[in-house]
């Protein structure tokens, strides 16, 4: 999530290309009914798509953002019956107490994730050590990721979408290894409203983790491959220096 802001070879510099069936209807759970998921949920609804929002609390508490959103409420386990893809919006730390087997029918599975040492997650040796977030996050749910929706607040992901052509479109980066779902990964970031630039295979995705230029910036597509080839790993060594003396949330 960015809600603290402040593949193969082919892959850098695609941009997204949109399904031959416009507007033909994707099936997306999320798993994370927060500020983020709940947000993209609303917007994925209205672009045309059906989504399934899920929490650790159960359907029952969900009536609300369901309605607020068009989304429908279901339990967890039930998330990607059916899916073609589904989103992974909870915070990092809780990402150890996500049973795989949730996510293990469907084809593709999007990192939303952020770490925010002591502001918001304990700390975490291996990715304190230099492991790249979604190769945690890959690793621990025993399957391919895909890394999108992480470097835009909620403000801006609720209000900033727009049409596809639109003057000054913000582009969001998505990071992955399999051509196939970084295409869906793609297609969804268009449908939201944001342009969507491929970032590379998933060990790249740290050029789009917090503290990087492409973060929390709302950059034109152009921009932001700049961005992200500018990152640099002390980027994101002095943001969490900085997060970590800040309050918890």
């Amino acid at each position: 999530m960015a809600d603290v802001c402040g593949g193969s070879d082919d892959l850098p510099g695609r941009r997204a290309r949109r399904p031959d069936q416009k507007g033909s209807e994707v099936k997306i759970g999320i798993i994370g009914a927060g500020k983020i998921g709940g947000t993209l949920a609303a917007r994925l609804v209205a672009s045309g798509h059906d989504v399934a929002l899920a929490n650790s609390r159960g359907p029952s508490t969900l009536a609300q953002v369901a309605q607020d959103t068009g989304a429908r409420a279901v339990g967890v386990s039930e998330v990607a019956i059916a899916a073609d893809a589904v989103i992974v919006s909870i915070p990092l730390r809780a990402l150890p107490e996500l049973d795989p087997s949730h996510v293990a029918g469907v084809s593709v599975v999007i990192d939303t994730m952020n770490y925010a040492p002591v502001r918001r997650d304990p700390r975490i040796a291996e990715l304190d050590e230099g492991e790249v977030e979604s190769m945690r996050v890959q690793r621990l749910l025993g399957r391919d990721v895909v890394k999108a929706f992480n470097t835009i607040n909620v403000p801006s992901l609720r209000d900033l979408g727009r049409a596809p052509g639109s003057r000054n479109r913000i582009a969001l980066p998505v990071a992955g290894d399999s051509s196939n779902s970084v295409d869906v990964a793609l297609s969804l970031v268009d449908a939201a409203g944001f342009d969507a630039v491929a970032s590379g295979p998933l060990d790249q995705s740290w050029r789009q983790q917090p503290g990087t230029p492409a973060f929390c910036t709302n950059l034109p597509a152009d921009d932001l491959q700049l961005a992200l080839d500018q990152a640099s790993l002390a980027d994101i060594e002095a943001w969490r220096s900085h997060i970590a003396t800040l309050p918890p949330v």
